[in-house]
Parts: C-alpha cells; structure tokens; sequence
C-alpha cells in the first residue's frame, strides 16, 4: 500500500525524484533509506520503461556523475 500511494504522489508530480529526495523525507516524516526504498519499488512495479527510454535515462545517470565507476590500483 506504502508503494501505491508513493506511486500516486509521484504520478501527482507532488515531487520529482531524486531531486526533492529531501523534501519527500521532510514530509512523509521518513528516513532517506525508506523514501529511496519506496522510490525504487514505485520504479520497479509501476514506472516500466521501454528499452530506449531506459538506455536514455542510464545515460543521463552515468553523465550526472550519479555512479563512480572504481577501478583497481
């Protein structure tokens, strides 16, 4: 249920994740870890993307500096 209605708050455009990580947090009165949680369920049952999209986001992911690749010294 917790989902849905995450789901339905992000579908509502109430925020844009992950930029307003924070402010859902301050709100919902959760911790980061479960919003991230919530955010990452939400994705996975609801937001589906095709295979472009997909790829475009990684991208866009990978580019924000988001993940940092660590290699062997």
């Amino acid at each position: 249920m917790d989902v849905l209605v995450f789901f339905l708050l992000l579908q509502d455009k109430r925020y844009t994740l992950p930029e307003d990580i924070f402010k859902a947090c301050r709100e919902l009165k959760l911790s980061e870890t479960k919003v991230r949680r919530l955010y990452q369920d939400a994705q996975l049952r609801y937001m589906q993307y095709d295979e472009e999209e997909a790829k475009k986001k990684f991208v866009a992911v990978v580019e924000s500096g988001a993940i940092e690749k660590k290699g062997r010294n």
